[in-house]
């Protein structure tokens, strides 16, 4: 049974959550490197997954980003297989989900998908695949969780198209390893974000053990679209530019994430 893409889940959480993200090598495809195999740059620290006789194609750098200069763009191959995956040891991967944004330009009943697979040797212990059935043309925030399994030696985590012959593509930017949000978390050393409901200024205060870390803050709007983005020093955000309506505030550091549910009023 396909595990759909449901932007929705973020308005769905906790008011606040806190996870401690796992970077990926190259989690934002910033740095690139030249692949003999498909004559094609692939992102460095990533493998190219395609049909030898393929002429297409797996994967361009893409100036379209989340954030940095590049993002990775997987396209559809015209026939045969086509993607890219990374490994990573077990041991790295100790939490159950993996976050991130993608953008998407699905060709009629197109779809794209990411994988993560559990692997002892070439046997797959567990699998976990979430599929992006639809057109999401801003920055979408997006989370899978994962069946984890304790024999498992490596980690494959992977982005295909699923479909062959079109035109059908799929961006993707930093992702990382995190704890998957749900309704029965709660976080104790949270940044605290408040008035809310909010009538124009929503203020921010943090715990001590963020306090003199650079921080970056996402508005993610009720489909999980990237509404906007704030980086640096942060105590408060006007939120008057934005529409009345409920919003999730990502906020993010060197300690980790923190989601609120904050209702925007004007």
């Amino acid at each position: 049974m396909k595990q759909p893409f449901l932007p929705l889940i973020l308005l769905g959480m906790a008011m606040s959550h806190l996870t401690n993200a796992q970077n990926i090598t190259n989690n934002g495809f910033e740095d690139w490197k030249a692949n003999s195999a498909c004559e094609c740059d692939i992102p460095t620290g990533w493998r190219a997954d395609f049909d030898y006789f393929n002429e297409d194609q797996p994967v361009v750098k893409s100036s379209d980003a989340k954030e940095g200069s590049y993002s990775m763009l997987v396209l559809n191959p015209t026939f045969g297989d086509s993607g890219v995956f990374t490994m990573l040891p077990y041991a790295e991967f100790s939490q159950d989900a993996l976050i991130g944004y993608v953008k998407s330009d699905l060709v009629g009943q197109d779809e794209a998908f990411v994988k993560v697979q559990y692997l002892k040797g070439k046997k797959v212990e567990s699998e976990s695949i979430l599929y992006f059935s639809e057109t999401y043309p801003d920055w979408t925030f997006f989370q899978l969780k994962l069946k984890k399994s304790a024999t498992a030696d490596s980690i494959k985590v992977a982005f295909y198209p699923s479909s062959l012959g079109k035109s059908s593509k799929l961006w993707v930017d930093e992702i990382s390893i995190s704890t998957y949000v749900g309704l029965e978390e709660m976080a104790s050393n949270a940044p605290i974000l408040y008035p809310n409901p909010t009538l124009g200024l929503l203020h921010i205060s943090y715990p001590i053990e963020w306090q003199g870390d650079e921080v970056a803050i996402d508005i993610l709007g009720l489909n999980g679209q990237l509404i906007g983005s704030f980086a640096g020093a942060i105590g408060t955000i006007d939120t008057r530019p934005f529409a009345p309506g409920l919003y999730a505030v990502v906020v993010r550091s060197a300690q980790g994430v923190a989601v609120h549910k904050v209702q925007f009023n004007q």
